[in-house]
């Protein structure tokens, strides 16, 4: 039986090797893919816990030191490039879903229909007119304006009472 051990740092060593990328991606590369090495830092952890012969604090340990390497990789501030090994990944998304394509993107076909768009229903048709003809009876005087004050006070304080 072969010692699992080494096969454990190789693994954890390979990813703490991403930080000793970063000056050479922004220099050749006019920035760093952090996305995908996140990502990777991820899939280690699942490939750890998945290793066979390994004792729970080797495997905790190992999490530890991959883990320092993704929350590094959360604080990196610098340029970002969209792209990893000449191959340029393409993000699609709508109505809520959103996904990394590597494979075949398709395109529907036809008219787009928009799920969240709801027309309003037609107002019931009637048999009034649209608009009501009153008489104008031009504007009210001062005096007209205070005794129709007055009345509305008085129907407001006999109301209370």
């Amino acid at each position: 039986m072969t010692n699992p051990r080494p096969q454990l740092n190789r693994i954890v060593n390979d990813i703490e090797k991403i930080l000793d990328r970063i000056p050479y991606d922004v220099k050749h590369k006019g920035g760093f893919y952090v996305d995908h090495y996140m990502e990777e830092c991820l899939e280690t952890v699942d490939r750890i816990n998945e290793l066979q012969n390994v004792t729970l604090r080797q495997k905790l340990k190992a999490k530890k030191r991959v883990f320092e390497v993704y929350f590094k990789l959360q604080k990196y501030k610098g340029p970002h490039v969209a792209y990893h090994d000449e191959q340029r990944i393409i993000y699609t998304g709508g109505l809520g879903y959103a996904s990394v394509s590597k494979a075949i993107l398709t395109q529907r076909m036809g008219k787009t229909v928009n799920h969240y768009w709801k027309p309003n229903k037609a107002p019931p048709t009637t048999d009034r007119p649209i608009f009501d003809i009153s008489e104008y009876k031009g504007k009210e005087t001062m005096e007209e304006w205070r005794t129709k004050m007055a009345a509305e006070k008085k129907a407001i304080l006999d109301a209370l009472l």
